[in-house]
């Protein structure tokens, strides 16, 4: 038996695992730096950038070579044609770690080529989607940087400037969807939340509208919608109320964007969990049911699609949204289609099964019929291509 003082002897203190990593972390460094080079095009006359800083830059991303062989000369990113040059900070990990490095020493108005090998861009396994870049890729950015900004850390914005680059945020993102950049967008999106996430309530002083639902003790008998300044004294600062703040227009906004684009990019899941934000705010929201439906008929569950559209149609009729209604009503169309092709490829596949013909084939149709309900409910069955879906709402 090893003596106890014997085995700690054997252990790392905690000085050399800190030492150890602090190596490991050193190497990295090194690997990136040689991993990238810049060729000016363009001399840039403005500020350098800094880290932290909002950079608003024109990429065009091309891969150069792969392992494989595969895409070469293919161009995974370009933001020229769709008129919406990248928003970002610098220094917050959002740029492959070659392209951060040589973006950081550019120049406000500098144009230049960048080419990174694999260490410092997307590795050995590459990416799989969005971009999608094979593995061991060397990539080449031609990059201009159009403008650099200062951006206060979120803790120190303020309530309005929070909603405005959220806003903002959230109008790029529309421009991109428009466009058919769907990863895109969804990348301006999930920008302009974060904004909204650390934002739990007013300030002081911030006017926003207020449902007063109790008064006096007593349950309003009709709730009022009233304007007010938070923190303000009078009646109101004294009833139980729900602030009705365009932090709660936009957070729902904002949610229902993600959702379109989630569905777009095949993230169904995620669609699905933000048709939830908002229904845990608005719980008939018909635009939010409408969006889940559609999450459910791409995943194959019937069920619940039905169900969703059910609900979202009601809520349309009760808010008297004629297009909003006939939107539901496409959306149920396609469905139902679904629904049936799903029933008769199943069919088809049960008669191959059994051999077909006779009371076999009888059988076989009647047991997909009975089997295709349950699946459909518990989310099974095919899964919906994104490109056949119609998406009424903006």
């Amino acid at each position: 038996m090893v003596p106890p003082d014997a085995a700690d002897a054997t252990l790392p203190s905690a000085d050399e695992l800190r030492a150890e990593e602090e190596a490991r972390h050193m190497r990295r460094e090194a690997e990136i730096e040689r991993s990238w080079s810049k060729e000016v095009v363009v001399e840039g006359g403005g500020r350098q950038a800094w880290p932290g800083a909002r950079a608003t830059l024109h990429v065009v991303s091309t891969v150069v070579s792969s392992r494989s062989g595969e895409g070469v000369g293919s161009v995974f990113e370009d933001s020229r044609p769709l008129g919406v040059p990248r928003l970002l900070l610098l220094g917050r990990g959002i740029l492959v770690p070659g392209l951060e490095r040589a973006v950081g020493g550019m120049r406000e108005g500098e144009s230049a080529r960048v080419v990174v090998q694999p260490e410092g861009a997307y590795g050995d396994a590459g990416s799989p989607a969005a971009p999608r870049v094979p593995g061991s890729a060397v990539v080449t950015y031609e990059v201009e940087l159009v403008k650099l900004e200062e951006e206060a850390e979120l803790w120190d914005l303020s309530f309005d400037d929070k909603l405005r680059l959220a806003a903002e945020r959230r109008e790029r993102g529309n421009a991109l969807y428009r466009g058919l950049a769907f990863a895109a967008a969804d990348e301006e999106y999930e920008q302009g939340m974060r904004y909204l996430v650390y934002m739990p309530q007013p300030e002081d002083g911030q006017l926003v509208m207020v449902v007063v639902v109790v008064e006096d003790g007593q349950l309003a008998r009709r709730p009022r919608l009233v304007a007010r300044r938070c923190g303000a004294p009078g009646r109101e600062s004294s009833v139980a109320c729900r602030l009705q703040a365009p932090l709660e227009e936009a957070t729902v906004r904002m949610q229902l964007n993600l959702c379109a684009a989630k569905l777009r990019t095949g993230r169904e899941a995620a669609a699905l969990a933000h048709a939830d934000k908002v229904l845990e705010l608005r719980p008939e929201h018909p635009k939010a049911l409408y969006r889940k439906g559609q999450a459910h008929t791409q995943l194959g569950a019937y069920a619940e699609a039905s169900l969703a559209l059910t609900r979202a149609k009601a809520a349309a009729e009760a808010e008297a949204d004629s297009s909003a209604a006939a939107a539901v009503e496409k959306e149920e169309a396609r469905l139902a289609e679904r629904r049936q092709r799903h029933a008769r490829q199943r069919k088809a596949a049960y008669r191959r099964m059994v051999g077909g013909g006779g009371a076999g084939e009888a059988r076989g149709e009647a047991n997909a019929e009975a089997a295709d309900q349950p699946r459909a409910a518990a989310g099974g069955g095919l899964r919906v291509g994104v490109a056949g879906a119609r998406f009424v709402w903006g």
